[in-house]
């Protein structure tokens, strides 16, 4: 629109035809204005009867001899460039549109990429992290264990939660500190208790604060040869104690329950799988992948209860301590060579070294819990008598006469 009227403004100035030949042929052309008036009426007031008609003509024939040199030159710069920018706008804009739209959107979308990549790649990650915690926060809450066998120890628990304990006490790990506890474990040279406050009380000796707990509340403690692992009510491990292989430095994440072995430690994470830190020098901390309900580390080798109640074990293998004999368990131990489970008849099975008949326990009575210690085993029954078998230099198998034990 702009270029026509440029073109007739043109025209009105230049005088598309002399003045003396316009007197002439308007009179024969005066016609054609009448009946285009519709037309051209619309760009002047005056004028536009005459040279609208014309341009009218012109663009198609007249212009060709009477604006050859002004208005062909004008004219063909509009008519490139009317022609152009139609063509231009149907091509070349689209040309240029393209390598606009190239060329914002090629940044765009390569940027787009890579800030799409780099921030889609971060919540991955972080949703990872929270995935090992895929079931969200815990609320734990204490399991009671009755009895636990050290290396050349054992304990149990009363009727009214005050610990008993016989055996070595060279360094004090079978004088129990006073008082009502849930929960017992033993280790080489120390035992703790857990309190009914969630509170933990450790006696015994040896080397690198065994017997100094991480204040703090807890739902589950666990004792290994020189290290103690304790279990908080929202799920996280902490550990104290010796950690010359890394068995006091718990891999992150959210745990049901905790058990240390000789010189390391497994998790049970809530999803069913398993994380283990510290010394690995026979695999004891590099798990079986599978979906798990309990974990027993024993001195090199780890065992597990799976979901179905078939036991499934890693690490040293000498004796066959990580060859479990097959059935369905309700619970499992592990000793330094050796491990047992009790069955869904209440029958103790035991399989691996067996040289001081830790790995054969008595005929008859079915029991409640077992605990594996250095070279013996030990379990309550279901009438809260204590039964040991294995080694017992120490008297570490020989319970207190006529005692009766808490039954959980």
């Amino acid at each position: 629109m702009h270029r026509i009227v440029i073109i007739f403004g043109v025209c009105g100035l230049l005088g598309c035809g002399s003045s003396g030949e316009s007197t002439e042929t308007p009179e024969n052309d005066t016609v054609a204005p009448i009946a285009d008036t519709s037309e051209p009426s619309d760009a002047d007031a005056s004028l536009p009867e005459e040279d609208t008609t014309e341009p009218v003509k012109t663009d198609a024939t007249t212009p060709e001899d009477d604006t050859a040199q002004p208005i062909d030159a004008d004219a063909s710069v509009p008519e490139e460039d009317t022609s152009e920018p139609v063509e231009m706008d149907a091509t070349t804009p689209e040309e240029d549109t393209m390598v606009l739209v190239d060329a914002d959107d090629a940044t765009p979308e390569e940027d787009a990429t890579e800030l799409v990549d780099a921030d889609a790649s971060l919540p991955e990650e972080d949703t990872t992290e929270p995935v090992e915690d895929v079931a969200g926060p815990v609320d734990l809450e204490v399991t009671p264990v009755a009895i636990a066998a050290g290396a050349w120890h054992t304990c149990a628990l009363k009727e009214d939660g005050s610990a008993s304990c016989w055996g070595d006490d060279f360094d004090g790990q079978s004088t129990p500190t006073p008082g009502a506890y849930v929960q017992l474990a033993a280790g080489d040279f120390h035992t703790c208790g857990l309190t009914q406050d969630g509170s933990v009380t450790c006696w015994g000796g040896g080397p690198g604060g065994l017997a100094t707990p991480t204040p703090g509340t807890y739902v589950q403690i666990t004792v290994g040869a020189l290290h103690t692992c304790a279990l908080t009510q929202d799920g996280q491990a902490i550990c104290w104690g010796d950690n010359a292989q890394g068995q006091s430095e718990p891999t992150p994440g959210t745990y049901t329950q905790l058990s240390a072995g000789d010189i390391h430690t497994c998790g049970l994470h809530q999803d069913g799988s398993v994380s283990c830190w510290g010394e690995n020098t026979d695999g004891q901390a590099t798990p079986t992948p599978g979906t798990y309900k309990a974990l027993a580390a024993g001195g090199y080798h780890t065992c597990a209860l799976k979901e179905d109640g078939s036991a499934a074990c890693w690490g040293w293998d000498e004796y066959g301590q990580a060859t479990p004999t097959p059935s369905t368990y309700l619970q499992i131990t592990a000793g330094w060579t050796n491990a047992c489970g009790i069955r869904e008849d209440g029958v103790a099975t035991c399989w691996g070294d067996n040289d001081d008949g830790q790995s054969d326990p008595p005929l008859g009575g079915a029991y409640v819990q077992l605990a594996a210690g250095g070279f013996h085993t030990c379990g309550l029954k279901q009438d809260g008598s204590a039964s040991c078998w294995g080694y017992n230099a120490e008297g570490q198998c020989t319970p207190p006469d006529g005692a009766l034990f808490w039954l959980p």
